[in-house]
């Protein structure tokens, strides 16, 4: 949200110089969204926090199975520092980079780095496994918009 204030503003001003035009539009767009659309952004806010509680639940059941007991709180907020960066688009769905900064994170709180790599992993595939069996579940049906 360091974008949507005068301050955040003038410094994309600084940094884009000429493309600030374009920024400019892009986050005015985003304003009238949010002012706009109050409960679909609210629905957004409650659905990724409803996400990321659940991998964190996951996350939690990973490092247990691995005997390293975390906070969950902590696993919170890690996770979602993790999924962060994940977002840069470096790999195929954040792979590798996920793990790495996984590491690196949890170092902090002296979790072994194999114990981290390996708990990721088996969230990582876990969820694609799902993915998966959801695709092939529902593939064949239609989904009715109202």
């Amino acid at each position: 949200f360091f974008v949507l204030i005068s301050f955040g503003k003038g410094i994309f001003r600084i940094v884009l110089g000429r493309y600030y035009t374009h920024f400019n539009e892009a986050s005015d767009f985003l304003l009238n969204v949010i002012k706009k659309e109050k409960t679909k952004v609210a629905l957004n806010f409650f659905l990724t926090f409803c996400k990321s509680l659940i991998l964190s639940v996951l996350y939690y059941m990973a490092f247990l199975a691995f005997e390293n007991k975390i906070g969950l709180l902590y696993l919170f907020i890690l996770t979602s520092m993790v999924a962060f960066i994940s977002q840069i688009p470096i790999s195929f769905s954040g792979l590798g980079i996920r793990e790495g900064s996984a590491v690196f994170l949890f170092s902090i709180l002296n979790i072994p780095s194999n114990v981290t790599f390996n708990a990721f992993i088996i969230v990582t595939f876990t969820v694609y496994l799902i993915s998966i069996i959801n695709l092939l579940t529902y593939k064949n049906k239609k989904i009715g918009y109202n």
